[in-house]
């Protein structure tokens, strides 16, 4: 498959999720250090047939991890995203992430997931770093 077909795959994926991840507008309105976000995974999505793909499911992660770091530290980024697939995840489903923060030290927020079903079965874990920037990315492109 070609690159241009894979981008256009990508770009339908994402349009066929009928929930968006997580709104960093007032993480104040959140529980501190804990963030559940439930998604409904449907068709297009696929890496092999009937399987979600395991890029989507690190995205997911990754957002739900990051909302519950940015809820401690604000505005951070990803450093280590460390996932352990625990069974394929099968379309259609509803799953639930959820991330909590374990320990905060200084810029550094550490955060572990899990991608479950509404029984508790887990499909996927994380562990994630995430480090809070000495300065904003806007103070660090004026000084260039």
């Amino acid at each position: 498959m070609g690159t241009e077909k894979q981008a256009e795959r990508v770009l339908k994926a994402f349009n066929v999720l009928p929930t968006s991840p997580p709104a960093y507008d007032d993480p104040t309105n959140q529980d501190r250090g804990e963030v559940h976000v439930a998604f409904h995974l449907g068709p297009g999505i696929c890496g092999h047939k009937g399987i979600v793909h395991g890029g989507l499911t690190a995205t997911m992660i990754d957002e739900v991890s990051g909302a519950a770091a940015f809820s401690c530290v604000g505005p951070c980024f990803t450093a280590n995203l460390n996932i352990d697939y625990i069974k394929p995840l099968l379309i259609p489903a509803w799953v639930l992430v959820r991330a909590h923060v374990e320990r905060h030290e200084g810029r550094k927020v550490y955060v572990h997931s899990f991608v479950e079903n509404g029984e508790g079965e887990i499909y996927a874990k994380a562990v994630a770093l995430f480090i809070k920037p000495k300065m904003s990315v806007q103070e660090h492109i004026q000084q260039k």
